[in-house]
């Protein structure tokens, strides 16, 4: 029930606005003129600049995100890569280690 009398009153604002405000205005921008009402000049020019903001606001709510989810993903792969080289070895590892080894060492046969 707030939100609809919150919202009556903006309107009845609004229409107040529009109703001292209906003088009409020519706009010149470079070769371009056109007569329009002041009020929806106004209005027009409220919501041009509400839209930049909001691009703004996402593109550099959208470069924070990319650089810490680039900064999550590193420290995930470092995180991979301990475990990874701090991994236990099976005793099929040693096995294999201790053949190398032992191949290595044996003199070549020709």
């Amino acid at each position: 029930m707030f939100w609809m009398i919150l919202l009556l009153i903006l309107m009845t604002g609004v229409a107040l606005f529009a109703v001292q405000n209906s003088a009409s205005v020519t706009i010149s921008f470079i070769l371009w003129r056109f007569e329009a009402s002041l009020a929806i000049v106004i209005f027009l020019s409220i919501i041009t600049g509400a839209v930049m903001s909001a691009i703004v606001y996402m593109i550099t709510s959208l470069r924070k995100s990319f650089k810490r989810d680039k900064q999550t993903t590193a420290t995930a792969e470092t995180e991979i890569v301990q475990d990874i080289s701090n991994e236990k070895k099976t005793p099929e590892d040693s096995l294999f280690e201790a053949d190398t080894q032992k191949r290595d060492s044996e003199p070549n046969k020709q």
